[in-house]
């Protein structure tokens, strides 16, 4: 990834070659590999140091061009989709920090959507704290 965030012409453009991405990654069906789960990891630690970052553009662009496409896309998504995307952002960012975001994370959802969303995210993280506990 560092080769595409040192040669993008403008934050804007990288961010959408990142969503388009990020998008791909859950629409395309060799999309389940080590390396491509790595790339969503990725882009999310981006998307973070990017909305804290001191630079107004970068934290923009990042709440504007990603954070505020995750969860519409989500819900545009198929069932499977769907879950694999929300499991992600509770794996990546955790609820306290989806709690913080789901002004942006919802931005142009319904509140039944985004109520729905955070629902559905509980959960995950729920399952994923039972998984770990047996370890």
């Amino acid at each position: 990834m560092r080769f595409e965030i040192e040669s993008a012409d403008s934050l804007t453009e990288l961010w959408i070659e990142l969503t388009s991405r990020f998008e791909s990654h859950y629409t395309s069906p060799a999309s389940t590999t080590i390396t491509a789960s790595d790339f969503i990891r990725r882009v999310y630690l981006y998307g973070m140091w990017c909305s804290a970052a001191e630079d107004w553009r970068a934290r923009e662009v990042a709440y504007i061009g990603f954070f505020e496409s995750i969860a519409p896309f989500a819900i545009r998504s198929g069932k499977s989709e769907y879950s694999r995307i929300v499991e992600d952002l509770v794996a990546n960012l955790g609820m306290p920090e989806i709690k913080r975001r789901a002004g942006n994370l919802g931005y142009s959802l319904s509140s039944a959507q985004l109520q729905q969303l955070l629902k559905d995210a509980e959960e995950f993280a729920r399952i994923r704290t039972k998984r770990s506990a047996k370890r």
